[in-house]
């Protein structure tokens, strides 16, 4: 016999052991053989129910042997037999079904049982084969990550390392067996953040659990053997339904483009300062010649002149931008600050522009009582002349140009607007970028594409902020905002 069926039939013949007591007594208690026969008919379908593990053929079987066992015994009686024997034949058969139905259940319940179990175990395979897949993924993933150009590290939910690259761990200046562990809190006290506008929660050591989603800083690098290490960190937190999960870190090497765009700026400074002196001497000449020439009653000659004039003018304006582009990459932009009247510069700076520009029509419409301000006036007058002078620059073909001037809760904003050829909408994220320059407009127009970069950099260092709006071929609007409290000390650079 089987195993499984001998275990069977002992749970079996524990779960009929009192039907079949019952049946003893009851056949003991009978003196005629025939009452014998049919209580040892009585235990069949007991017994049959160890073998079959159905429930509807084990009822069909207990009905079948039930019926036949009553109708044997009721036929086979003598007229003399007592109506008792019958009954107690009755109530045997009665507790042959009850303990029929407890065996079935028994049976049932051990099938349950057992698909359970089997379920169980099939949800264990499954645990196993994802285990496995997922032990092959994590595989997969920490090659990519050490295979990457850039540094990579991987934090936990709790902001602690979990994994980290080769090309991190010599940017940061860390030994992979002592960084495993550490919490990224640790490894920030070894960054120095640089530059303006750094978040603070990645170079403080409290993100991912504190600050934005993703933040970026550009750092400079403690401990290293040689020159310092500049490098620009991006974090990315990763969430999952729960919450938190954990943290990106991606550490990009501008070292050598630092250095290059400090050689640049050097440069630039040193040809704009040799510039200098030639274009005032040609200056000095031109003006001379002009008024000779006035003297001597030569208009040709001092027509000319006046055109060397104009052309020296605007070359010194280009040096003049590319001094200020000097300052702005090497952090030496200082402001002077001093009380200031945006009305009144407003005023005079559309004055300038309509004595530069005849025929022009330039109008100044001023809102409400602007307070007086703490900012550099010349850095100011000369983001108010630039936004005039693209404003006439990009209408070529006329039309009037609007400044507008107000104050508002804690700061005061300026627009100037045209009706020139406007901005298209895939360029206008790019205006405030320094050399930036329109695919049509740079065609048109002479410049370098630093003017809006200036302008910007001036109002940030103020605390203040620009914008701009435009539609292609109706004209744009660009404006500033400067805080009624000076953002920086006076002299800060």
């Amino acid at each position: 016999m089987p195993a499984d069926r001998a275990d069977r039939l002992k749970v079996s013949l524990l779960e009929t052991a009192p039907v079949l007591g019952l049946l003893a007594i009851f056949v003991a208690d009978v003196t005629q053989p025939v009452d014998v026969v049919f209580s040892i008919l009585y235990t069949v379908p007991i017994l049959a129910t160890i073998f079959l593990n159905q429930a509807r053929a084990t009822y069909l079987l207990f009905a079948l042997g039930s019926v036949a066992t009553v109708a044997a015994a009721a036929l086979g009686r003598r007229p003399a037999d007592p109506p008792a024997a019958l009954a107690n034949h009755a109530l045997a058969l009665v507790a042959q079904l009850l303990a029929a139905v407890v065996v079935i259940q028994q049976l049932q319940l051990r099938d349950r049982q057992e698909a359970r179990a089997v379920e169980k175990e099939q949800h264990l395979a499954y645990a196993r084969d994802a285990a496995a897949h997922a032990g092959d993924r994590l595989l997969a993933l920490g090659s990519l990550i050490q295979a990457i150009p850039e540094g990579v590290v991987m934090l936990d939910a709790q902001g602690v390392v979990s994994d980290i690259n080769g090309v991190a761990l010599e940017l940061l200046c860390l030994r992979r067996t002592s960084v495993l562990g550490r919490s990224w809190r640790e490894i920030a006290r070894g960054l120095t953040a640089t530059g303006s506008g750094t978040p603070s929660a990645l170079v403080a050591g409290s993100w991912p659990g504190e600050g934005p989603a993703t933040v970026q800083a550009e750092v400079e690098v403690a401990g290293a053997a040689e020159s310092p290490v500049r490098c620009v960190i991006s974090g990315a937190a990763l969430r999952d339904a729960a919450g938190l999960s954990g943290g990106v870190v991606l550490v990009h090497n501008i070292t050598d483009l630092r250095r290059q765009e400090r050689e640049k700026a050097e440069f630039v400074s040193m040809a704009t300062h040799e510039l200098r002196s030639p274009l005032t001497t040609l200056r000095g000449y031109a003006q001379l010649v002009a008024r000779s020439a006035s003297r001597a009653n030569a208009p040709e000659v001092a027509a000319t002149a006046s055109k060397i004039l104009r052309q020296a003018d605007k070359l010194n304006g280009l040096v003049a931008d590319l001094m200020d582009l000097s300052r702005i990459q090497s952090g030496r932009m200082l402001l002077r600050s001093a009380d200031l009247d945006m009305a009144q510069l407003v005023a005079d700076a559309a004055e300038q522009q309509r004595a530069a520009h005849p025929g022009r029509e330039i109008t100044v419409e001023v809102a409400g009582d602007p307070p007086m301000l703490r900012a550099d006036d010349q850095r100011i007058e000369q983001v108010v002349a630039n936004l005039l002078d693209n404003a006439i620059k990009y209408s070529p073909d006329g039309g009037p140009v609007r400044i507008r001037l107000w104050p508002d809760p804690h700061q005061v904003c300026v627009t100037v607007t045209d009706h020139g050829i406007g901005i298209p909408i895939d360029e206008q994220d790019q205006v405030f970028h320094r050399f930036s320059r329109g695919k049509s407009a740079g065609r048109r127009f002479d410049g370098l594409g630093v003017g809006l970069f200036i302008s910007d950099s001036i109002i940030r260092d103020h605390g203040g902020h620009m914008w701009l709006e435009s539609v292609p071929d109706q004209g744009s609007t660009f404006g500033f905002a400067l805080p009624t409290v000076p953002a920086r000390p006076e002299g800060n650079g």
